[in-house]
Formats: C-alpha cells, structure tokens, sequence
C-alpha cells in the first residue's frame, strides 16, 4: 500500500488508499490492469465526510492486459477520494492548480 504525493500527482495503488481532503482534479487515470475483467472501483472518502459514504464516483473492468483508462474531466471532489477496489495496477490522480 502507498499513497505517493507529489506537486501535481497523487499515486495510488491499493484498497483503501485514499486522499482525505477536498480537492479539485482534471484526470483520473488507471494505468497497467494485468488482465481482462481486473476491476478498479473509487468512492467519495468516508473519513472526510465523517459518515460511512458509498457513492461510487468510478467504476471500471480492464479490457485485456496492459490496460491503460483515464477519465479527463473537471472532477470536484468534495469528499475525497477512496480507492474501494483495485485488482491490480496504478492510479493516477492528477491535481487541479486551482486546488492549491
């Protein structure tokens, strides 16, 4: 499990990893699923909402190995994020400058 931060790219790469503050983003991207049907699942951060929150933000099934998928998008996230379920592979949470 690592939460890896730098300027402008959180890194996540397991369960339950999560970013617990609100942010602003403008990619979100899942890169190296190692086959087909490798899921990957985010929710809004329970711990920031201080409730038990379950909205699933993103949820997505790898089409074959090696998968790369990104979302390009202005993502607010007022709750967070939590990583709920993650089969393999990488994600890339791209940071808004605004959020800063």
């Amino acid at each position: 499990m690592a939460v890896t931060t730098n300027r402008r790219v959180i890194i996540l790469d397991a369960a339950a990893d999560e970013i617990s503050f609100p942010f602003q983003a403008n990619c979100i991207r899942w890169v190296g699923g190692a086959s087909a049907a490798d899921a990957l699942t985010l929710s809004e951060s329970a711990s920031v909402s201080g409730g038990s929150i379950t909205n699933i933000i993103w949820d997505t099934v790898a089409g074959g190995a090696n998968n790369v998928e990104e979302s390009l998008r202005n993502w607010k996230f007022d709750y967070g994020l939590r990583i709920e379920t993650i089969d393999s592979g990488t994600l890339y949470v791209y940071i808004d400058d605004r959020t800063r």
